[in-house]
């Protein structure tokens, strides 16, 4: 059912960097080195539950995106509602995973989504999840995943005639990203780049997520996150303009 569905969320970006099949699987990547880090038993271990919670979201919250660009988490939260209530085995979670795709982005409000969920714990299948503190999770990884990953050269060599300034910045600041590495209890996220001029747009967007959830985060035991930027380079073979 999510497949036709998926495969079409491109028609809603304009020409914004991937949004669909390729960017949940890179989600996932995510989730697991995540997961893996915090195998310590410290607070901030995701329970079985919770990291099921955070894949199943990575594939659904950006359906609003068949729609429209703005908004976009709002409308994921209510399509997954409205449309997806009876899917089988997954039917009790999309009141939950609705919610974290709500609270994903801000769509560009001033409100922080992330605190309209609970705070307490909730109970699923005898498991206790932290609805905020997975949320919090969610927004972050999603927000890590820049990368030219998300804007293939040759695609953009077919819509940069129709491509907007504003899409043609981003476009090419996810290209000087060379890779990502999350350390939640040493407090890093550290970010390789070709240019760090070029890769501006999206090391601020990063900025400002990663402000949005630090309380949140630190609050279930992770170190105070610290942004660091550092420029690397690309062979050829490495390098996407090459491909």
């Amino acid at each position: 059912m999510l497949k036709p569905v998926l495969s079409y969320i491109p028609r809603g970006l304009d020409n914004y960097t991937d949004h669909g099949t390729s960017h949940s699987e890179r989600i996932e990547k995510l989730i697991d080195r995540l997961a893996e880090a915090l195998k310590d038993g410290s607070p901030a271990t995701l329970n079985e539950m919770e990291e099921f919670l955070l894949r199943l979201t990575a594939w659904v919250h950006d359906l609003g995106c068949i729609i429209s660009r703005k908004r976009h988490a709002e409308r994921s939260g209510r399509i997954l509602e409205t449309h997806f209530s009876d899917i089988p085995y997954i039917t009790e979670y999309i009141p939950i995973i609705a919610l974290i795709a709500k609270a994903h982005s801000d769509d560009g409000g001033d409100k922080n989504r992330i605190l309209d969920l609970s705070d307490r714990p909730i109970s699923i299948q005898g498991e206790h999840v932290r609805l905020r503190y997975i949320g919090a999770v969610f927004r972050l990884l999603d927000a890590c995943d820049i990368s030219s990953e998300r804007t293939p050269g040759l695609v953009r060599k077919i819509l940069i005639e129709e491509m907007s300034d504003e899409n043609k910045k981003y476009w090419d600041a996810h290209k000087q990203v060379i890779g990502i590495t999350i350390d939640p209890l040493g407090g890093d996220i550290e970010v390789s780049v070709r240019d760090k001029e070029q890769a501006h747009p999206v090391i601020e967007d990063l900025k400002q997520n990663i402000f949005s959830v630090s309380e949140v985060l630190e609050k279930n035991g992770w170190t105070r996150l610290s942004l660091k930027v550092i420029s690397a380079e690309l062979s050829p073979d490495e390098n996407p303009d090459h491909s």
